[in-house]
């Protein structure tokens, strides 16, 4: 059966360079309005993990994160989302958060690799910033140097964010089911790795607060779930998107 993805790995020597030095062709695919609806599949409100504790635990570390750098000002536009980003009913992304983009990350074949490096969003902007439900941590993406945030780098920033380990606070926080989960997620992933042992030496990661939903299924705009992270009339409103995960296969 022939696959339906094809994945980056093996691409080109400039795959990562910044989007600015790629000077790639403009975009094939029209990007799509990411408002959240009901005709966004089932993935639209996917549960919180046990042990979240609501959105309460998300909203006290986002309330803590005054540290980032502020967002250069832009003007309120509705963003528009790449495709390969956006939220479909079958997801256009095969990639798994527990693993590096570089390796395991797989594109539909209709899509050219280029497409990689196009803007996430439309209007281009320098700053994005992620939520999820299922996770304690806000993902931020600030481009200081101005230059537009890439598809490619909405899974590189996901996936670095998740990668420092839990800190004895987080992992209190969570229910005794919820911390055998995450230590299951911590045992597969290491296993899965080339070095399993040097792996394990680095302890429980973020990731795998998320046990086995690490499926990255698609961004929305939720101005509902933003809210509650941010507060109404927070400046990043604008450019905050929700992140949809599905238990992985």
């Amino acid at each position: 059966m022939t696959s339906y993805y094809k994945p980056i790995s093996g691409s080109p020597a400039n795959a990562y360079k910044p989007l600015a030095s790629l000077n790639p062709p403009p975009a094939k695919f029209p990007y799509v309005d990411g408002r959240a609806s009901a005709s966004t599949s089932p993935y639209s409100r996917p549960a919180p993990l046990p042990g979240k504790g609501g959105n309460l635990l998300g909203l006290y570390f986002a309330r803590r994160s005054y540290h980032y750098p502020e967002p250069a000002p832009e003007q309120p536009t509705e963003l528009l989302l790449h495709p390969l980003v956006a939220l479909h009913s079958q997801p256009l992304i095969n990639y798994d958060l527990a693993f590096t983009p570089k390796t395991n990350l797989a594109i539909p074949k209709s899509f050219p690799m280029s497409e990689l490096y196009q803007p996430a969003t439309q209007p281009a902007t320098a700053y994005l910033r992620i939520i999820s439900e299922s996770l304690l941590w806000p993902i931020e993406i600030n481009n200081v140097s101005g230059a537009p945030i890439s598809v490619v780098q909405i899974f590189e920033s996901i996936y670095a964010e998740l990668q420092p380990a839990l800190i004895h606070t987080e992992w209190a926080m969570a229910t005794k089911m919820h911390q055998e989960h995450m230590s299951e997620a911590y045992a597969r992933r290491c296993d899965a790795l080339s070095n399993p042992k040097a792996e394990r030496a680095e302890g429980v990661k973020r990731v795998d607060w998320l046990g086995k939903m690490t499926a990255f299924v698609g961004l929305v705009r939720d101005d509902g779930e933003s809210v509650r992270w941010l507060g109404a009339g927070a400046p990043e409103l604008g450019r905050t998107l929700a992140l949809r995960l599905a238990l992985r296969q």
